[in-house]
């Protein structure tokens, strides 16, 4: 795997990981609203020193990669626990490690491929109509 390769598989794992992140959001919010509680009352049970931007971030998911502890004092906040994030958590563990679901795209793209530049053009006949200038047959 050369370095383009390990760039696009980290840049498309971060999209897959800030988009599950995303769905985490709401969840906490929820907790949150559960709680009774602000976003400027969770931070200053967070120890944010009452900022509340930190808190929103979290919710909106616009926080990259927050660390265990974060989120742990989010849900301490709140007095929930990481029990309450399960299905969320467990639906992210369960995806493809990124080796997998490159070489699953890549399959999805040659059928494609291969199926829109492969036709059966008669008995025994294949054409492919790739090129530009017509078909090549073979018999």
């Amino acid at each position: 795997m050369d370095g383009a390769d390990v760039s696009d598989a980290w840049r498309s794992r971060m999209r897959k990981d800030k988009e599950e992140y995303a769905a985490m959001g709401p969840r906490l919010r929820e907790l949150r609203r559960r709680a009774g509680l602000t976003q400027h009352e969770l931070a200053v049970r967070m120890g944010l020193s009452g900022i509340p931007a930190a808190v929103r971030r979290l919710e909106c998911g616009r926080t990259p990669n927050p660390g265990v502890w974060t989120v742990a004092e989010y849900l301490r906040g709140c007095r929930a626990g990481f029990v309450d994030l399960l299905d969320v958590l467990d639906r992210y563990t369960r995806l493809a490690p990124v080796p997998e679901a490159r070489a699953a795209r890549a399959i999805e793209e040659l059928e494609s491929r291969l199926a829109g530049e492969v036709r059966i053009a008669g008995q025994g006949t294949i054409a492919t109509s790739g090129t530009k200038g017509g078909h090549r047959e073979w018999r």
